[in-house]
């Protein structure tokens, strides 16, 4: 067992203070609750803590983690990848499927649709795209 979550588990009231200060620290949400749950709070604990305490964070995707390593500075054990960098994957495995120029034309295509709404990038935006996509592709193959 870790030496964080040994310790008595945190009132509600403790727990609300230690993720708001997490995030005062410029932490998400997410992290912070998972941080002050598992008995981090302050900054020397997350720097104390090792990779694999890190790693077991009930609740901490890689996403989080990544942002969890990026606020200490330290560098992510393994093949782990910043989200940049997959996205970047992403990106290139599209140009290769369908070509740079066609690629750019998607591109300037969705800037052109979207506008101002790519400044609020939403999980549920996107997926609502690929589920008309999906549609529209099933209704031409009906066809």
């Amino acid at each position: 067992m870790s030496e964080f979550n040994k310790g008595p588990a945190l009132s509600f009231r403790q727990e609300i203070r230690a993720t708001e200060d997490w995030r005062d620290r410029g932490v998400s949400l997410r992290c912070a609750r998972a941080l002050a749950n598992f008995g981090i709070l302050t900054i020397e604990d997350l720097r104390a803590a090792s990779d694999h305490e890190l790693s077991t964070i009930p609740n901490i995707a890689r996403k989080s983690l990544v942002e969890i390593y990026q606020f200490i500075g330290r560098k992510m054990p393994g093949n782990a990848r910043t989200p940049e960098q997959i996205q970047a994957g992403y990106e290139q495995a599209w140009r290769a499927k369908v070509g740079n120029d066609r690629f750019e034309s998607i591109v300037d295509s969705i800037v052109e649709m979207a506008g101002d709404a790519l400044d609020r990038p939403s999980v549920a935006a996107g997926q609502a795209l690929w589920a008309a996509a999906r549609r529209q592709r099933a209704e031409k193959q009906k066809r």
